[in-house]
């Protein structure tokens, strides 16, 4: 009888035991899985900020050159033909000159998106830099759907909406 009872309270602390480890096996789980998914959320957007210009959002110089090999490996499988549009907006030097950066900032943010307003899903748009944005348009009938989108961004940017 006493040997029974030995036996039934070591099964209960054992029980004990593996209920106590299990808690602490899913809490550990639950840690790991939370700084997994910090992590995902981290490179995601080390990567976004190594692609994407700071200011507007849109594509970077890197990005665009890649989507630019991509768009023209596409056309070599697929054929068709595209279309890459440069764009600089003159005079803007005297905008941050007079008004200031903020103002030539906030002007920039409106430019991108009355651009990436005039632009279908799959085209590409990137600022290169400082005043200077690029477009890549895909389009079976080139040049007439470079010089319609031509005239679409240069509508939306004299515009004063």
């Amino acid at each position: 009888m006493r040997a029974n009872e030995s036996l039934r309270q070591m099964n209960e602390n054992l029980e004990q035991r593996v209920v106590a480890r299990t808690t602490e096996l899913v809490l550990a789980n639950q840690r790991l899985r939370t700084e997994v998914e910090e992590r995902e959320r981290s490179e995601a957007k080390s990567h976004h900020i190594a692609h994407h210009d700071a200011l507007t959002g849109l594509a970077n110089r890197a990005l665009f050159q890649q989507q630019l090999n991509g768009a023209l490996g596409t056309l070599a499988r697929n054929g068709g033909s595209l279309a890459i549009l440069f764009l600089d907006l003159d005079g803007f030097k005297n905008i941050n000159d007079t008004l200031g950066h903020s103002i030539g900032d906030s002007f920039l943010k409106s430019i991108a998106e009355r651009l990436r307003g005039c632009l279908r899903e799959h085209d590409i748009i990137a600022r290169l830099g400082g005043d200077e944005f690029a477009i890549v348009q895909t389009a079976r009938e080139q040049p007439a759907a470079a010089a319609a989108l031509a005239n679409r961004l240069i509508e939306a940017i004299m515009s004063r909406a």
